[in-house]
């Protein structure tokens, strides 16, 4: 793998030691990660920038899979919750990001916005059950769910995905990761296959079935 750190003079709010434990903790993770997920490509480019209109501002983190050879992860210079925790954060990061360089690598695409929820949700569940993480986009009331698979369905191809993956203008945040986390969790549940099975193998399209859903 290739670890850059962008160049900023934002550095200077970072203690000297701070990229070296950044960069061990992104080694380590991504060693763990790449065990279960046997599509990823030999060679994977990560790209560390200071961009803080790009973080989750409950994390001051971010993180975007462009390809499956270049992984970006954003952190917020204003350091809102410190160095330690943002070090701690890496793990779930890669984990997640990891999880859908896998699938592009597969060919394992989304056509859909439902599919992209699953590829969101594949990677939350991953995320979450391997890495040891409590991620608030995979926390969600299943009543709600329903409703929200309701809506998406009857939106259709008008669906706004920047309101329905992030912030709703009503407030609500993630619908598209919470739903797709639900589909996942549902999948497993009334099949005989875990998230490694189906993060390597699946298509949404399978996914969707496998949980009772129709698409």
């Amino acid at each position: 793998m290739n670890i850059v750190f962008c160049k900023s003079e934002w550095w200077d709010n970072f203690s000297a030691t701070f990229q070296t434990e950044y960069r061990d903790a992104i080694v380590e993770a991504h060693k763990e990660a790449a065990v279960h997920l046997h599509k990823l490509p030999p060679y994977v480019n990560y790209i560390v920038d200071l961009a803080p209109w790009f973080c989750i501002k409950k994390t001051g983190s971010g993180a975007m899979t462009r390809t499956s050879r270049q992984i970006l992860i954003s952190l917020d210079q204003d350091l809102p919750y410190g160095e330690e925790a943002l070090i701690k954060d890496a793990r779930a990061t890669i984990f997640h990001e990891l999880n859908h360089a896998n699938r592009y690598e597969a060919g394992l695409l989304s056509n859909t916005f439902l599919d992209g929820c699953v590829m969101e949700g594949l990677a939350t569940v991953f995320e979450r059950d391997l890495s040891g993480s409590r991620p608030l986009w995979g926390q969600y009331d299943e009543a709600e769910i329903k409703r929200w698979l309701r809506e998406i369905d009857t939106l259709g191809i008008s669906i706004n995905q920047q309101d329905f993956m992030y912030d709703h203008p009503d407030g609500r945040k993630w619908i598209g990761y919470k739903t797709g986390t639900f589909i996942v969790d549902e999948a497993i549940r009334l099949s005989n296959r875990d998230i490694v099975d189906l993060s390597n193998n699946a298509t949404s399209e399978e996914i969707i079935g496998l949980s009772g859903n129709k698409k």
